[in-house]
């Protein structure tokens, strides 16, 4: 299993995504030659079953290709331009396999692996297991039941649950104190690893309680170095940033964080 550091880890979203075109390899390695602690990349499954990295399920906002992803092979998911969209410098680079990243990540660094659909999750565990990165991958983007079926297909691999999802369907319903209770239950009860929960929703009694049952808090996406600042020190264990450059000062300052403790390293 993933064993974090114990001090706040920097999460750079899609890779650096805020200078490069997101979930591409070059995004990917520039968060690794910049330092980060994690790379969280998307994962969606193409028609003929292969994971490819991208987050929306069409094609239109970051590659020049039309339609949706499941409805074309991965050889002509790999011919798209994915980089255009950001910078005519970037045109040219590829929608990766899932293959892909994990050989470029592997013994480099960890990643998060936001899976956007339940199909998605057994080719990504298989995957996971060829690679022998049970250790260097936590999966991410997950609901209750399907918290529960990844530790029943893999128990040595971490999960998150998605608790932004959870947490904005209860909050239409009950109070803050409730959804926060309900929650934490269905973390417990499902052997997540921790929450991985939007910055919005997050404060003190939600981080509190989660860290007083052994759960880690992780929060996304967070660009305002400030924002970084106050959310670490009321213990959040990862942030994830677009521009993971502005937050590793301040996570590397020594004494910065000093409310962060390693509670999920079980």
């Amino acid at each position: 299993m993933y064993r974090a550091p114990s001090r706040l880890q920097v999460i750079a979203h899609r890779g650096f995504s805020g200078l490069y075109p997101e979930n591409t390899l070059i995004a990917i390695d520039a968060a690794i030659r910049l330092g980060v602690d994690m790379v969280e990349v998307d994962v969606r499954l193409s028609r003929d079953g292969v994971p490819v990295l991208l987050h929306d399920a069409s094609l239109e906002s970051t590659t020049n290709g039309r339609g949706k992803v499941y409805e074309q092979d991965v050889d002509a998911l790999s011919r798209l331009d994915a980089g255009g969209w950001k910078s005519p410098c970037f045109q040219g680079e590829r929608i990766p396999t899932l293959a892909e990243a994990l050989r470029l990540a592997r013994d480099r660094v960890a990643l998060n692996l936001d899976l956007k659909t339940a199909d998605a999750i057994a080719p990504t565990i298989v995957l996971v297991r060829q690679f022998d990165m049970l250790d260097q991958v936590v999966l991410s983007g997950l609901r209750p039941c399907q918290v529960r079926w990844v530790r029943r297909l893999e128990p040595r691999i971490h999960v998150l649950l998605n608790g932004h999802g959870v947490l904005e369907s209860l909050m239409r319903v009950m109070s803050a104190r409730c959804a926060f209770t309900l929650t934490l239950w269905q973390a417990r009860r499902s052997a997540a690893l921790g929450l991985n929960v939007s910055h919005r929703y997050l404060a003190r009694p939600l981080i509190d309680r989660a860290r007083a049952h052994n759960l880690s808090v992780w929060t996304w996406t967070i660009d305002d170095p400030m924002r970084a600042r106050a959310l670490a020190q009321l213990g959040v264990a990862a942030i994830t940033s677009n521009w993971p450059d502005r937050i590793l000062p301040l996570a590397r300052a020594d004494g910065c964080y000093s409310n962060c403790e390693a509670v999920f390293q079980r």
